[in-house]
């Protein structure tokens, strides 16, 4: 009898263990997914993304993410919840949406206590009317490159800091604010503002340099396309005819690329006509690669650059390619780098009089590797002497 009862509480266990097994791998409960039923762009300027998707029983919103991938790098682009069935997502100085891109939009539902499973549905933004590429970027520079896909349509295109595009509202008060009102601007005064900006117009591929730029800065590169009317409506002499397309960059922070350095003393200083002719002499590290030297007072880089040499340089080097003393950003060509050991005067290094030394004023020299194309190559060595009063 005792056996039986024993066998019989033995099974029972085992019934109840397996029970509770059961109940433990019971998917805990979940809302349905919702189906997405469209996913497409709407409009073209600015780009709008259209959503939409069928209602979840017991949902109290949606959660959704559009994001993209970059060289197998996923990019969120913008997050957002609502309690609609159906989103909107349109392109603006603080959602970047591009031509040509394939997003993908993600969604789920929930409730206070549930959530669904996530589901997603891929939208291809249309063609650009503008391939644009930046290239050869740099901490000072960039290559900038427009394909137009009308060869025979009149185009703006620049680039710009992206804080002058992002204080305004729209791409269109950006356009009338900041293109337009540079043409009204502009000299000279008697030539309709519309016919200055209709003759810096491009047409067909176009490219340019340029070393205005500054490390780890962002901007924004754009064209548009435009139709000029002026005889037929004076009241509205321009009229884009394409989007507003734009790429929205940064520049990388410097950071040295040789190990070069340099040892450097002071020859002699001496007054002539009340200036003063400092001489110093350079030895580098290396005797192949090139550097540049510069002497500045004290108190002017303190004035205009913040105490910064970096800045300073970046300022000079822009003088010497505006001024046509560097051309076509061709620094080895030009006679202000050096190489191997040099005794150097002040007055062979000058860009400009701000070169000048006056007696008994604190300066210094800077002395800097430099690359044939113009880029700082290594850290600033500097020399700090103050100039003879008599």
């Amino acid at each position: 009898m005792k056996t039986n009862l024993m066998k019989w509480m033995l099974l029972m266990s085992v019934i109840l263990m397996g029970i509770v097994s059961c109940s433990d791998e019971t998917e805990k409960p979940s809302l349905a997914a919702p189906e997405i039923v469209q996913h497409e762009q709407t409009d073209d300027n600015p780009i709008k993304l259209s959503f939409s998707w069928t209602e979840v029983k017991n949902a109290t919103a949606y959660v959704y993410e559009l994001s993209t991938e970059v060289d197998g790098v996923k990019t969120t682009v913008v997050k957002g919840e609502t309690q609609k069935t159906s989103a909107e997502i349109i392109g603006s100085k603080d959602i970047l949406l591009s031509f040509d891109t394939k997003y993908t939009f993600s969604l789920s539902a929930k409730s206070p206590q549930l959530e669904s499973k996530t589901v997603s549905a891929v939208v291809t933004t249309s063609t650009s009317p503008f391939k644009m590429e930046v290239t050869e970027l740099n901490y000072r520079g960039a290559t900038f490159n427009v394909t137009p896909s009308d060869p025979n349509i009149p185009y703006q295109t620049a680039q710009t800091d992206w804080d002058k595009y992002a204080k305004h509202e729209s791409d269109s008060a950006f356009i009338a604010n900041y293109d337009f009102a540079f043409y009204k601007a502009v000299p000279p005064p008697f030539v309709p503002w519309y016919a200055k900006m209709e003759s810096a117009c491009q047409k067909g591929n176009h490219s340019w340099k340029t070393r205005i730029l500054s490390p780890g800065k962002t901007y924004i590169f754009y064209s548009y396309g435009c139709k000029f009317q002026s005889k037929e409506n004076p009241k509205n002499p321009v009229v884009l005819i394409t989007p507003f397309v734009k790429v929205k960059f940064t520049t990388p922070e410097w950071k040295a690329t040789s190990q070069m350095t340099f040892n450097v003393t002071s020859v002699s200083q001496t007054l002539k006509d009340g200036k003063v002719v400092s001489v110093i002499k350079v030895i580098p590290s290396s005797n192949t690669e090139k550097y540049f030297v510069t002497f500045v007072e004290d108190e002017y880089v303190e004035k205009n650059y913040g105490g910064s040499d970096f800045n300073l340089l970046m300022g000079r080097m822009g003088d010497a390619e505006k001024m046509g003393i560097v051309r076509n950003y061709n620094w080895g060509a030009s006679k202000l780098l050096h190489s191997g050991e040099q005794t150097i005067s002040n007055t062979e290094t000058g860009i400009s009089g701000d070169q000048n030394i006056t007696a008994g004023k604190k300066y210094h020299a800077i002395v800097i590797g430099m690359s044939d194309d113009g880029l700082q190559t290594t850290e600033i060595k500097r020399l700090d002497l103050t100039a003879p009063s008599k």
